[in-house]
């Protein structure tokens, strides 16, 4: 009798695993991503307040920590989804050496790059040259350095803010598949960062080259930054794409402080930070799984030059 027992729970177990994977695959597909972006803007009424009502009481939200309060302004989900919150419930550490979290989320992974080696999950490991579009000369500049990997999980505002104060150097779109990365996926698909659609943000700042890489993922539809029009994940030429930011004019370089915004996600994702060697160290409270808020201290940095803004425009 114990024996049917186990061999019937280590089916269901089995049978729960590829349901789920199934549906991993599922979601993936880019028709329902598109969907699920065209309903998430779709106006809705009464409908959609209702299903927001019910999207805070079942993800337990705190609804004080809006800035609008009202939920009948939140015309489509995708409003709600990128609501702003009050700056009161995220004070953001002003310190010098700081650097802060650049975005409400949980996080998966975080630690030194060893070689050209990151970690997504137990046993899984992925390659920073591919996650950066095999861009050698890029990925030297953060090989040994540090990485810290945040999930923003449904109930966040999935808005990115700047880590500390930097220029924007360069951005790169780079095509791929939209499989989920919920938890389940991290720790049962390989290289899951590599193999979907992403963006990436370079940013020179006095602690060095930044890199904040933002994947894309099933039902997220596009993305939203402060200095380009939505940027819709759902590319079929294959083709990566690279804007490289070298005006002179101070006004379209975007120079960006600590705790500004640099944009938001549409239905959710995943954000990598990358630092250099030896230019970052994490703090002390940092683990695997932590709910962190936008804000609150990530770091500390060795600040190498403070007047990267002069410095880059001369």
């Amino acid at each position: 009798m114990f024996y049917y027992f186990i061999l019937n729970l280590f089916w269901r177990i089995n049978l729960f695993f590829y349901i789920k994977y199934f549906l991993n695959i599922f979601f993936s597909i880019r028709c329902f991503t598109k969907f699920a972006g065209w309903l998430s803007n779709k106006k809705l009424g009464i409908f959609t307040s209702i299903f927001i009502k019910i999207f805070i009481w079942f993800y337990k939200i705190n609804i004080l920590e809006f800035e609008i309060q009202n939920i009948s302004h939140y015309n489509t989900f995708n409003d709600f989804f990128t609501r702003k919150l009050l700056r009161k419930f995220r004070p953001i550490d002003f310190n010098i050496n700081s650097l802060i979290f650049p975005a409400d989320g949980i996080i998966s992974q975080f630690g030194i790059i060893k070689n050209d080696s990151l970690i997504q999950a137990k046993r899984f490991y992925f390659s920073l040259t591919s996650l950066l579009a095999d861009n050698i000369i890029m990925a030297n500049k953060f090989i040994n350095g540090s990485f810290l990997t945040i999930y923003l999980p449904p109930y966040t505002c999935h808005r990115i803010y700047m880590p500390c104060d930097g220029l924007l150097r360069e951005v790169v779109y780079i095509p791929g598949k939209l499989y989920s990365v919920s938890f389940f996926s991290m720790r049962s698909l390989p290289n899951l960062f590599i193999k979907n659609e992403r963006m990436i943000f370079y940013f020179d700042t006095k602690f060095g080259l930044l890199a904040q890489v933002l994947i894309g993922a099933s039902l997220v539809g596009s993305i939203e930054t402060i200095w380009s029009k939505i940027i819709n994940f759902n590319k079929k030429d294959g083709v990566v794409k690279r804007w490289i930011n070298n005006s002179l004019d101070i006004n379209t370089r975007f120079y960006l402080l600590k705790g500004e915004e640099v944009g938001y996600f549409r239905l959710g994702s995943t954000i990598i930070n990358l630092f250099p060697f030896k230019k970052i160290k994490v703090e002390k409270n940092i683990f695997v799984n932590k709910n962190v808020n936008f804000g609150s201290v990530m770091g500390k940095g060795n600040i190498i030059n403070n007047n990267i803004l002069n410095d880059c425009l001369k």
